[in-house]
């Protein structure tokens, strides 16, 4: 009994078997048929932009993607959802009008087919136009301004200037980006009670819309001698110029003392005829004018905080 009962359930189970083979053939037979016969859809494909001449630049975000419209094979339709399709667009065939640039893609669809792998027909395409805005590149030196609140302890000072290098930047940019801008800034150097020698490099403060404009550096370096210094003082004689012939000049004083700040280091270097002191008789606006204005010609780079006295001088005019 047991025996046909057995028998029974192999027949059974053939027979599914074979059902299910028939079905699975029928099935991908059905799906041949279908894939194999030709379809009108869209699918989306990425642009890749290419030949972008050096002397120029985009200055808007293009399209990144396209809608083709094929006509092809379920097969290919296929492949699409499989693969990520890339199209190449040549920015050196775009057309200019009116000042604006544009390539219509409805009339090179035969260029973007021919870089399609599989056999299918671009019908049309959207957008049928791109629109491109472009910048011709350009570059300029402009001054690199620093940003200093340096303060030194009583008694010390600056020898000379600073040393700032470099004190230009170059940046290059599209006409437009870089045609109003003259110079920039650094970022603040804050120092207080400064009684040695110091060396930074200080970073440029770059605003965040310059972020499309390239700079040759990003930042300077700033060097500074330092020494403790005293007052100190000379008289130096004036010398009169541009005084008419006919006048004969009398002034009542023929010395300019001077007071000055200079380190301890160089306190004995410093000599009269390293200064020169004139007094430009064509500064007299009117003869009746009871003064002449001195005025310190040459100094020498070691000094600093430099006083006069008198800073006025009278005179009289004999004929």
């Amino acid at each position: 009994m047991k025996k046909k009962v057995n028998i029974s359930r192999s027949k059974k189970n053939k027979k599914t078997q074979v059902f299910l083979i028939f079905l699975g053939l029928s099935t991908i037979f059905w799906a041949i048929s279908k894939l194999s016969k030709e379809y009108t859809h869209t699918v989306e494909v990425k642009i890749n932009y290419t030949n972008l001449t050096s002397d120029k630049e985009l200055q808007n975000k293009p399209v990144d993607h396209l809608e083709l419209v094929l006509k092809t094979s379920g097969f290919n339709l296929l492949g699409y959802t499989v693969y990520n399709k890339k199209i190449d667009i040549d920015l050196s065939k775009t057309q200019k009008k009116k000042g604006r640039y544009f390539y219509i893609i409805n009339n090179n669809l035969s260029s973007l087919q021919a870089q399609l792998a599989l056999d299918e027909t671009i019908l049309r395409a959207y957008p049928d136009t791109l629109f491109f805005d472009f910048g011709k590149l350009s570059s300029k030196k402009i001054d690199i301004i620093p940003h200093l609140n340096i303060k030194y302890k009583s008694g010390y000072s600056l020898v000379g200037n600073l040393d700032i290098k470099p004190q230009k930047v170059l940046i290059n940019g599209t006409e437009e980006q870089i045609k109003n801008i003259t110079s920039i800034s650094t970022k603040e150097l804050s120092l207080k009670n400064v009684v040695e020698d110091f060396e930074y490099k200080i970073q440029l403060d770059i605003p965040k819309d310059y972020d499309k404009i390239y700079f040759s550096i990003k930042e300077i370096k700033i060097k500074g001698i330092v020494e403790k210094f005293t007052e100190a003082s000379l008289e130096i004689p004036f010398q009169l110029i541009n005084v008419p012939k006919e006048y004969n000049i009398k002034t009542f004083v023929n010395k300019i003392k001077l007071t000055y700040k200079v380190s301890l280091a160089n306190y004995d270097k410093i000599q009269k005829a390293d200064f020169k002191i004139i007094c430009d008789f064509n500064n007299v606006k009117d003869a009746k004018t009871p003064f002449l204005i001195p005025e310190i010609l040459n100094k020498p780079n070691l000094v600093s905080n430099i006083k006069m006295s008198p800073n006025k001088i009278e005179f009289l005019i004999k004929k």
